[in-house]
């Protein structure tokens, strides 16, 4: 008979090397390591002359743990069973290197798992751990602690940046944000036209807005919406202010104000003055209007509107309350101002006596 045999768990068909010394001479619960189920152990058979070949599997039935009368011991047989089996313990790893459950020091058995079924990794015998992940990281359904299987997929079939195996992301568009039919959101393809060829900035391919003017707003003949080309000037060959190429409007005037003849619309010349030679004040070059009087009102002959000179006095020498200012006398030498009728201004009388002007005295 073999010094091992294989004994395997009913449940989950978990396997165990394990030495014969070490069988139970009587019917045991035991718990398997991996699944945690409870089982009855029948090692007692190999006892009686039931010898397992050597890599054989012994197996068990599954049956419900026989729960056993718990025997009522004083604590000092329970203290000398503890000291009983801590020196068989002792022996057995002294002698093989196990203890008489199969564990060595470290608390691991041949096969190098713990009493819980974990290797020094802390991995099970299918390279799990207690969280249910293998040593890359994957649990049993082969997806990672983010959701994310080895190849980069999550359960419903997108990776990390939300794109599916084709490429495409929910919204059925690829890396670029274009769909199946080369379109994105908004309905542009690669090149940046939508369906009407016409680019996000509405313009065609051959640069044209859907009111055909380019992109600096000129049309197919040259005009702008405003009608004029990019001389400035319209069909009629005239700019914006309404002057030809030759600098003249429609009335034959120039940019300046002035015809051919240099004459403004107003009739007047680049002196100012017009066909009359009077300027915009109404005034000729000698500094006199139409009715011959300056800017003071005066005339060429030193008279105003009403005949008076600087001084106040007409062409007769009187002012203008009709008074001579050269004085007059009688016989009698009294002195007297008269106006032109001979009435004195004193008493506004005709004077009896003779008057002579001083200058026949």
């Amino acid at each position: 008979m073999s010094n091992l045999v294989v004994v395997s768990c009913p449940s989950c068909s978990f396997r165990r090397d394990v030495s014969c010394n070490l069988l139970p001479p009587r019917k045991v619960n035991t718990t398997c390591p991996k699944c945690k189920s409870v089982f009855v152990f029948e090692g007692h058979l190999l006892k009686q002359g039931n010898p397992v070949a050597e890599g054989e599997s012994l197996q068990v039935e599954q049956q419900p743990a026989q729960v056993s009368p718990v025997k009522c011991t004083t604590p000092r047989d329970k203290s000398k069973s503890f000291r009983l089996k801590r020196i068989i313990d002792f022996l057995f790893l002294v002698v093989t290197g196990f203890d008489s459950r199969g564990f060595d020091n470290s608390g691991y058995d041949r096969s190098g798992y713990d009493h819980r079924g974990y290797d020094r990794d802390r991995y099970d015998c299918d390279g799990f751990n207690r969280w249910g992940y293998d040593r890359e990281g994957f649990d049993k359904s082969g997806y990672g602690k983010d959701g994310f299987n080895r190849d980069g997929f999550n359960d419903i079939g997108y990776d990390r940046r939300g794109y599916n195996k084709h490429g495409y992301n929910i919204n059925g568009c690829d890396i670029d944000g274009f769909n199946n039919d080369g379109f994105d959101v908004n309905g542009y393809d690669r090149d940046g036209y939508d369906t009407d060829e016409y680019d996000r900035s509405g313009y065609n391919r051959r640069g044209f807005d859907c009111d055909g003017f380019d992109r600096i707003g000129f049309n197919s003949f040259g005009f702008d919406k405003s009608g004029f080309n990019q001389s400035g000037y319209n069909k009629a060959g005239f700019d914006i202010h309404g002057y030809s190429r030759n600098g003249v409007d429609l009335h034959g005037y120039n940019r300046d104000g002035y015809n051919r003849y240099g004459i403004d619309v107003n009739g007047y010349n680049k002196d100012g003055y017009d066909r009359y030679g009077y300027d915009r004040n109404n005034y000729n070059r000698y500094g006199y209007d139409k009715y011959g009087y300056d800017k003071q009102g005066y005339n060429v002959n030193g008279y105003d509107k009403d005949g008076f000179n600087s001084e106040g006095c007409d062409k007769d020498g009187y002012e203008r309350n009709e008074f001579d200012r050269t004085p007059y006398h009688i016989f009698n030498n009294s002195h007297y101002e008269v106006d032109k009728m001979g009435i004195r201004k004193d008493c506004n009388k005709l004077s009896s006596a003779m008057i002579v002007h001083s200058s026949n005295d």
